[in-house]
């Protein structure tokens, strides 16, 4: 029986786009507009993993972009990328009006979680949360599902965990979990195979 559901967040519960953000700061940068992203993402793994403190982070694409405005703009151009999935937001009510424990489990940093979580009110909805950036590790690490099961005192075999990611769920299928990869340009075909692990493992 499925007693708990574990969502990642990107292009899961909201969906994002960093080339937004570029291009509302790329006319104050001395660097090419098409090399900005490149650059950045070349610390993702350190801002995700909590090697590289927010601030930090901002500090340092700062350095490599030679953006001319004010640090708080950059930051707040890099935090308002997102866009809430209502489909998903929607099964998130349903499943807390229905009394179950929701958790989060994301790749994801000190910058975008400051924001988010008071932006969207569905992460209200959430009983606990694995960042990569707390944990030190990112998916699809093991350790990170280790970390998770741990914190949130689950038995694996009994929650379902959904990511947009197919390398994901294929490490929470193998730390024990049942996994669904989810696509956001087609919740209706997620939400029939979400509903059918439901009913299997109801019977």
């Amino acid at each position: 029986m499925i007693r708990h559901y574990i969502f990642d967040i990107g292009n899961v519960i909201l969906k994002f786009d960093f080339s937004v953000a570029v291009s509302q700061v790329a006319d104050r940068c001395a660097l090419a507009e098409a090399d900005i992203l490149p650059s950045l993402m070349s610390m993702h793994e350190d801002l995700e993993t909590g090697r590289l403190s927010a601030d930090d982070f901002i500090a340092e694409a700062i350095r490599r972009t030679g953006f001319t405005g004010e640090a708080e703009e950059f930051r707040r151009r890099f935090q308002e990328i997102f866009e809430v999935n209502e489909p998903i937001s929607e099964l998130i009510e349903e499943l807390h009006a229905a009394g179950a424990p929701l958790y989060l489990l994301s790749n994801t940093s000190d910058l975008h979680v400051s924001f988010f979580t008071k932006a969207y009110g569905v992460f209200d909805r959430f009983h606990d949360a694995v960042y990569s950036h707390e944990a030190g590790c990112m998916k699809p690490d093991a350790e990170i599902f280790r970390i998770a099961e741990a914190q949130f005192g689950i038995d694996p075999s009994e929650a379902i965990y959904v990511d947009d990611l197919p390398a994901n769920v294929a490490a929470a299928e193998a730390a024990g979990f049942r996994a669904l990869v989810y696509d956001h340009r087609d919740h209706d075909d997620f939400r029939r195979r979400f509903d059918a692990v439901i009913s299997e493992l109801s019977d």
